[in-house]
């Protein structure tokens, strides 16, 4: 199973030119900061693409343009579902989705994270991160984490909510982003002796 992470910067016409040369070869693909304040048109181009999509909406931001925004593009062929308790995702709207993917022997927890810059591991950002780890202790699944933490990788391995989860800091081997590979776009992923289905 191939996955990716892809911060867009912008859902638009340069991404959609992208996107399927992206795609190609990748069964999950966690997308930050698409931006789009309905997610109509993401979802259908997605669709076509060959993927279901779990998202959640950008809002406006402070000086009214769209901002953040997150969602996972999951291939068609790949069982998916969403935990039943969604409050976690729901406390952070445009910066945190999850979905549950149906592997052969065992569940894995993904969840799309969008940090905000310049604030470090503190304030919304701290709440962001608390809430995907309450999540993933609450699923008991093997879990992997993605998205554009905005911070060093050093800042972000040094949360101690990470090291209670046992989660392993892996960095992106392609520069083949959409618009950036940055060293910020990170993927964490927990000890594999916790791999189970969901009950």
């Amino acid at each position: 199973m191939h996955l990716a992470t892809a911060n867009l910067t912008e859902w638009g016409p340069q991404a959609e030119r992208e996107f399927p040369s992206f795609a190609r070869g990748r069964d999950i693909i966690f997308i930050q900061e698409h931006k789009q304040l309905q997610l109509g048109k993401l979802r259908r181009f997605l669709h076509r693409c060959g993927f279901r999509v779990f998202a959640t909406e950008g809002y406006k931001g402070p000086e009214g343009g769209p901002c953040a925004g997150v969602a996972i593009a999951v291939r068609h062929h790949i069982q998916a579902v969403v935990l039943p308790d969604s409050e976690q995702t729901g406390k952070f709207p445009g910066h945190m989705v999850h979905v549950v993917i149906q592997l052969r022997g065992f569940d894995l927890l993904l969840v799309c994270l969008y940090l905000v810059a310049a604030i470090g591991v503190t304030g919304q950002n701290l709440d962001i991160l608390q809430a995907a780890a309450s999540l993933t202790f609450r699923s008991k699944l093997a879990a992997a984490w993605a998205g554009d933490f905005n911070n060093e990788p050093a800042q972000v391995q040094s949360c101690s909510l990470l090291h209670e989860l046992r989660m392993q800091l892996i960095k992106p081997t392609s520069a083949r982003d959409l618009h950036t590979c940055k060293q910020l776009s990170l993927i964490h992923i927990s000890e594999p002796t916790r791999l189970r289905r969901i009950s």
